[in-house]
């Protein structure tokens, strides 16, 4: 993985630590430059000078913010060297340039996600449209994974995701899952069930599922050399909704990261993230890391 700059998105909730630590850590790892972020959202200003009646001192608030980043950043081991900004306007529009200035290849923010389904709204537009690949912390996630999750379906995203996958497996010294989803074979494209083609039920099934793992193995045969370097394994799922299918597995393995691809596009959600990759993101209990195709 190129050394890109790991851009830290930090607001002082509860969870900034651990997006600090993961954030040293992969940054450490890779040799990439390191930037903490703050942005400070100008409705929140108006709304305190309207209820106030007197205008607010920017730059004693930028000043503060500063000095707390400072302080936060020299408590926590590999990011006392780390570029604090500190920015005025939207959290998102701010990340989003910061990520084109700094050639920002990961950004680390929390997911605010108390009830482990709902993400925020800087969360949430980070994951559709930030132009690098972004790691999404849930709330109760610890400092380092111990299993890790990466989703296959062998578009162009996919290499990207396994190719991410294998990193954060090294950089945290954990086993790697790569999981496929295939159509069952005895189901049409609406569902009803469908006779195989001049073959037994349990001959065809098995057909089709040696066709998958051949397909699969393929796939993987690039990625032979670095995947030698971790534990790894492969797992088929038949399933009519892939996303359903991932997420139950990866809960089922207790892995505490999911590493899907994201194709790049216009805003739209379906085109950017693809709609599977949505579900994955808002109904998975892992944290969740998006890797741009």
């Amino acid at each position: 993985m190129n050394a890109n700059t790991v851009v830290a998105a930090v607001d002082f909730s509860a969870a900034s630590n651990q997006i600090l630590t993961h954030a040293a850590k992969f940054a450490g790892f890779t040799g990439a430059p390191l930037v903490l972020a703050h942005a400070v959202p100008t409705g929140r200003l108006k709304d305190w000078e309207q209820t106030m009646g007197r205008s607010y001192d920017m730059g004693r608030e930028l000043a503060e913010v500063d000095s707390r980043l400072r302080q936060m950043a020299a408590s926590v081991e590999g990011t006392a060297d780390a570029r604090v900004v500190v920015r005025v306007g939207d959290p998102f529009r701010t990340l989003e340039s910061l990520l084109r200035e700094t050639g920002g290849g990961l950004l680390i923010l929390g997911s605010h996600d108390t009830a482990r389904r709902r993400l925020g709204s800087v969360c949430s537009r980070c994951a559709r449209s930030a132009p690098a690949d972004v790691l999404i912390l849930r709330d109760w996630q610890r400092t380092g994974f111990r299993r890790i999750a990466a989703c296959v379906d062998f578009s162009r995203s996919s290499v990207a995701a396994v190719q991410r996958a294998i990193a954060f497996a090294v950089c945290h010294h954990c086993p790697l899952e790569i999981i496929h989803v295939f159509y069952p074979p005895d189901r049409d494209p609406w569902g009803r069930v469908i006779d195989p083609p001049g073959e037994s039920d349990d001959n065809y099934a098995g057909m089709i599922r040696t066709r998958v793992e051949k397909r699969l193995d393929d796939f993987l045969l690039p990625f032979r050399g670095a995947l030698s370097a971790i534990t790894w394994n492969t797992h088929l799922i038949e399933g009519e909704s892939p996303a359903a299918a991932i997420t139950s597995r990866v809960a089922s393995q207790g892995c505490d990261l999911t590493v899907i691809g994201s194709h790049e596009g216009s805003w739209i959600e379906d085109v950017v993230l693809g709609s599977n990759a949505a579900r994955i993101l808002h109904d998975s209990d892992a944290s969740v890391l998006i890797a741009r195709g």
